[in-house]
């Protein structure tokens, strides 16, 4: 840095490539933006799993990841129950990284993955271990 920054300043704000909520605090945060909602949640109109702070957040995931998860929100317990390793405390956090993930690639259609193939697999230094 060319100055001194003071403890506690902030120098980056950026969104949030992907996010969820925790499931235990799907009833209070819109499933979209994460705004904290103190009435009602709009909810998705063909499933009960999630709900959004306005119908224009309904309509950005609409458009964006909740198309693929919309009434499949179980199966990511379904997969991490077909998976033999002891989750005893960690299955909670383990369907919520599922669920991240899925989100994360679900977020751009199969073309786009086909079309940056080699640019996801690249090595870059910047990033560590190949």
């Amino acid at each position: 840095a060319s100055r001194d920054i003071p403890a506690g300043a902030v120098i980056l704000a950026e969104q949030a490539v992907v996010n969820i909520t925790k499931e235990d605090q799907g009833e209070r945060y819109c499933d979209f933006c994460l705004k904290n909602v103190h009435l009602r949640l709009v909810p998705c109109k063909c499933c009960a799993h999630v709900g959004y702070c306005s119908d224009k957040c309904l309509e950005d995931a609409s458009e964006s990841y909740h198309k693929y998860e919309c009434g499949n929100r179980d199966m990511f317990s379904k997969i991490l129950d077909n998976i033999k390793t002891d989750v005893t405390k960690r299955k909670g956090n383990s369907k919520e990284v599922s669920r991240l993930c899925y989100r994360a690639i679900a977020q751009k259609p199969l073309s786009w993955y086909k079309e940056n193939r080699e640019s996801l697999f690249a090595y870059d230094p910047q990033f560590g271990a190949e």
